[in-house]
Order: structure tokens, then C-alpha cells, then sequence
């Protein structure tokens, strides 16, 4: 069956996904992994965006990313989160 027959239903495999997306975030793709979370309410990639923000937001404010994120509002949302 594989491994995502292994995995089950669309919620265990969605958060299989989040574990393996979280170490790739970073300054130059947040804003990429922000929208992703979003969209797709995930619970555990919401709460590490939102960690990595607040605790990388002094490099992430020099980078396109961080125009993005102000522009869209989302800068706002995940930090009163």
C-alpha cells in the first residue's frame, strides 16, 4: 500500500505534511508557509509559523517575505494569535 496508504485519512496524512514542512521554514519562505497554514487550517504548522515569526522577526523584517506579510496582513494576524 505505501506509505500514504499507511497514513490513513486526509487529517493523519495533513498532519504527517505539517511535521515534514516544519523544518524548512525560514526567513525567505515564510510568507509561503504562512499562506499554506492558513488556508489550510493547519495546527501544527500555524502555531510554528507563528513561533518562528516572533522569535526570527528581526531577520525576517529585512526580507521581501516580511513586505508580504505586512501587506497581506497576516504580520497582524499571527502575531495577536
Amino acid at each position: 500500500m505505501g506509505q500514504i496508504g499507511a497514513l490513513g485519512s486526509n487529517s493523519v496524512l495533513q498532519k504527517h505534511c505539517e511535521t515534514v514542512i516544519q523544518p524548512i521554514v525560514d526567513e525567505d519562505n515564510i510568507n509561503l508557509i504562512c499562506d499554506i497554514a492558513l488556508y489550510h487550517e493547519c495546527s501544527i504548522l500555524g502555531p510554528h509559523c507563528t513561533s518562528f515569526l516572533l522569535s526570527h522577526l528581526e531577520a525576517i523584517s529585512v526580507t521581501p517575505s516580511f513586505g508580504y506579510l505586512n501587506d497581506k496582513g497576516m504580520l497582524i494576524f499571527y502575531l495577536i494569535l
